[in-house]
């Protein structure tokens, strides 16, 4: 698992959690109590840098006091639309409209839901200046559902947990507010909040174990000190002491399964107006640059074509005024031919070839066609003596030379080799070069020219062969 964090934020303190190789860590954000949210945003997004955060989405647990949940039926309600139907209906248990929420539901069964929201005041300023700070929020869920949560996967069995927020190891000296969240099946079906009021709790759970014959045990999670007088004055309930980790740290590590994908939330108020930003805004701004870039990269391209286009077209007028400058010299009484200065001067030139009497063939005028080492190659392979065992050692086929080295059984085959090319009257080839290697043979080596004839003609480049045996 990669690591996940969390950042609950408050009133008053903010938190940062983090699950590392299975190891929570729950730290105080330092800041001053006048702190700007832009402030404790930075101070949380450096502590977080601190302990190995590199980018990658977090979750924001706002806190209990900041929520607002109700119940309601949902009888009656069609599949389109229900979100909204149900938004109405939650916003009759509601003192603020509901278009001044962000809210998220759940259904119960029975035709019931459980609606949880959070003000837009609240939280719209602290995601907006995240989002700025480049800490990117993938979900939003109060941080008593995900203590709630957390105790419901490792206790399968229970009716209900009982969040104790005051005086445990996280947070010490502060008021011991309470949030009671029942579960049937697993899930939420209520959400009390007890502001520092403990006698309200005591008569909350003292009323639902008289409701039931025989409730199943409520689990305690944060305070250990508080549960006793809580559980004295309980009555038909049975509450369990959860000492394992504090509600922090029971929230942490819910949270990190909801980044990673492994669980789903129960709310979740990354939603509406506090939506995540869709991939193609996200990627808005990094797009415009390349669609941008693109564009002054072709406007480039086709400037620098059509400079060199003008370049080149100036570059054919000079040339053309220079022919036409070599023309007035060489025939000043004649005019500009229209059909092309070069044929005039060719036809000119045969003209005078045959009042000296030469003859000025048409290819003369031609340049001399390059013969290729391949070809050079081809003929020296196809002119190799046939039914003698020798061996090719080493071929360079230069434009003025081909220099073969080899080995044969004797200097009689090496000789023989050399005549054999030299007999195809495409070459002049020296008598060999040998050396005795005892029972190995002997080694030779010669070198083949083109006739005189030919030896002009170029070569486009040179080969070095490394060669086999016959």
């Amino acid at each position: 698992m990669s690591d996940q964090y969390t950042i609950f934020v408050g009133d008053d303190r903010w938190f940062t959690g983090a699950l590392r190789d299975d190891d929570v860590r729950v730290h105080p954000i330092d800041f001053d109590d006048d702190a700007t949210i832009a402030s404790r945003i930075e101070a949380a997004r450096l502590q977080l840098e601190s302990i190995g955060y590199q980018g990658q989405p977090i979750m924001l647990g706002p806190p209990s006091s900041w929520c607002l949940c109700a119940e309601f039926l949902t009888e009656g309600l069609e599949r389109r639309g229900r979100r909204s139907a149900m938004g109405f209906l939650l916003e009759e248990h509601l003192p603020i409209s509901a278009e001044d929420v962000v809210a998220d539901y759940l259904d119960t069964g029975d035709e019931k839901a459980l609606g949880v929201c959070c003000e837009l005041e609240k939280l719209q300023p602290i995601v907006d200046a995240m989002e700025a700070c480049g800490i990117a929020i993938r979900h939003i869920c109060p941080a008593a559902m995900l203590t709630a949560a957390h105790v419901s996967d490792m206790y399968l069995e229970v009716g209900g947990v009982l969040v104790d927020s005051g005086g445990d190891d996280v947070r010490e000296g502060g008021a011991s507010n309470y949030d009671l969240i029942q579960l049937q099946g697993g899930a939420p079906t209520c959400w009390r909040w007890f502001a520092g009021d403990r006698e309200a709790v005591c008569t909350q759970l003292t009323s639902w174990g008289r409701m039931h014959e025989s409730p199943a045990p409520v689990m305690h999670i944060g305070s250990g000190n508080s549960a006793d007088p809580v559980r004295r004055a309980c009555d038909g309930i049975e509450l369990v002491e959860l000492e394992e980790v504090s509600h922090y740290q029971a929230a942490v590590r819910h949270a990190a399964k909801l980044l990673n994908g492994s669980a789903s939330p129960w709310i979740d108020l990354r939603r509406d107006a506090m939506a995540a930003p869709k991939q193609s805004q996200i990627f808005s701004k990094p797009l415009g640059a390349v669609v941008t870039s693109a564009i002054l990269l072709l406007v480039s391209v086709c400037a620098v074509c059509q400079w060199r286009g003008r370049a080149y077209q100036d570059l054919q007028e000079q040339y053309a005024r220079q022919q036409v400058s070599v023309f007035k010299d060489t025939l000043p009484t004649q005019r500009i031919p229209g059909g092309g200065i070069k044929r005039r001067l060719l036809s000119e030139r045969r003209k005078i070839a045959e009042l000296s009497g030469k003859s000025l063939d048409d290819s003369a005028a031609k340049p001399l066609k390059s013969v290729s080492a391949l070809w050079r190659l081809r003929d020296v392979l196809k002119n190799l003596p046939k039914g003698l065992r020798y061996r090719i050692l080493d071929w360079s086929i230069q434009p003025d030379q081909i220099r073969i080295s080899g080995q044969a059984r004797s200097h009689a085959d090496a000789d023989r080799i050399a005549s054999a090319l030299r007999q195809s009257g495409l070459y002049d080839v020296d008598p060999p070069v040998t050396h005795a290697l005892g029972k190995r043979g002997v080694s030779f080596e010669f070198v083949a020219k083109p006739p005189s004839g030919q030896a002009s003609k170029p070569l486009p480049g040179q080969i070095s062969l490394k060669g086999g045996s016959r």
